[in-house]
């Protein structure tokens, strides 16, 4: 079963879209949190996300990391993608991103496109295998990269040079729209001010490693 889990301080309007010759585009997963609620995405542990209306992306709510940590931590969301399978036509992820603090090595982010293990498992000593996009899952740098998961490790696939600290800061979110075509070329395109109506291309790879 994979798995889509945001592992950053607010995310909004979470699309996931698969498309195949034959049948067309086909939504996956969408999830806006207009419903005030996160039914279905399951915690590591219980408490610490929420639909939030407090510094929103845009709408009512987004989805939000809502526990101040008292000491170093890893708080994870995910949830159940049963459906998807990275060789039935091109897939898209959408989302919008904020993070309220500047990245370092201890404070960074990522947001797993797809998992084979739950959010308990999705952090760089976990265990599990998927790709990730996000800032200092390993390493100092800031800048956004694709990631490859093996056994909770993180492998570079595709690195934007688009430096999270120096670009965004702290207060705006980011537009996001990662895509695999079926042969394993990834693209990720980054709309600076949000939204995605002006998305430009940071990157394109290949990797086929992990497909289901």
């Amino acid at each position: 079963m994979k798995r889509l889990t945001p592992n950053i301080m607010s995310v909004t309007a979470v699309v996931l879209f698969c498309c195949n010759v034959g049948w067309g585009q086909v939504t996956v997963i969408s999830d806006d949190f207009e419903d005030n609620n996160i039914t279905g995405w399951t915690e590591n542990t219980s408490g610490r996300w929420g639909a939030s209306g407090t510094d929103k992306i845009n709408g009512n709510y987004s989805l939000k990391h809502t526990y101040n940590n008292p000491s170093s931590d890893r708080d994870r969301i995910s949830l159940p993608l049963n459906s998807l399978s990275l060789g039935d036509g091109t897939v898209t992820w959408r989302f919008q991103a904020k993070h309220g603090y500047n990245p370092s090595g201890n404070n960074n982010w990522a947001l797993f496109l797809m998992s084979d293990l739950a959010a308990s498992d999705m952090y760089p000593s976990g265990n599990a295998d998927g790709y990730a996009v996000g800032v200092n899952y390993s390493g100092t740098d800031d800048d956004v990269k694709l990631w490859k998961i093996s056994g909770g490790a993180g492998y570079v696939v595709i690195d934007t040079d688009y430096d999270w600290q120096t670009e965004i800061g702290t207060s705006t979110a980011v537009g996001f729209e990662i895509s695999r075509t079926t042969s394993g070329v990834w693209t990720v395109k980054i709309d600076s001010d949000g939204g995605f109506d002006n998305l430009v291309s940071k990157g394109t790879a290949t990797n086929t490693q992990h497909t289901t």
